[in-house]
């Protein structure tokens, strides 16, 4: 079998025109694991993701893109369905997250500040 190939890099850098121009020359197996897998849902980088990765393993806290349904739908059909649900609630009673307060400040957006974010 051929080897395994696995590249480090932050987002910047895995949807720039020269690693994406090296990735494609990879002729190794590919494992592809991405944390913050969420941000990759975005039209620009999900178009980077190489349809040649072997293995695939999105990681995020919040898997699902809020109102992108169509990023989101993209990540399940790259990665897969989610794996591992493990709730805020039951973190917090397993004790791998400290206790906190949250005061949620609701603000509003105008359009053009909604079309940024």
């Amino acid at each position: 079998t051929k080897p395994l190939s696995s590249i480090i890099t932050s987002n910047a850098t895995f949807s720039s025109e020269l690693f994406q121009h090296h990735l494609r020359k990879v002729s190794y197996r590919l494992l592809l694991v991405i944390d913050e897998v969420h941000n990759i849902g975005s039209e620009k980088l999900r178009s980077c993701l190489p349809k040649k990765a072997s293995y695939r393993l999105g990681l995020s806290a919040t898997p699902e893109r809020w109102f992108d349904s169509v990023g989101t739908e993209a990540l399940t059909e790259y990665f897969g369905s989610t794996l591992v649900h493990y709730t805020l609630k039951k973190a917090l009673e397993d004790k791998v997250l400290c206790p906190y307060r949250y005061y949620p400040k609701l603000i509003k957006l105008t359009d053009e500040e909604f079309d940024l974010y």
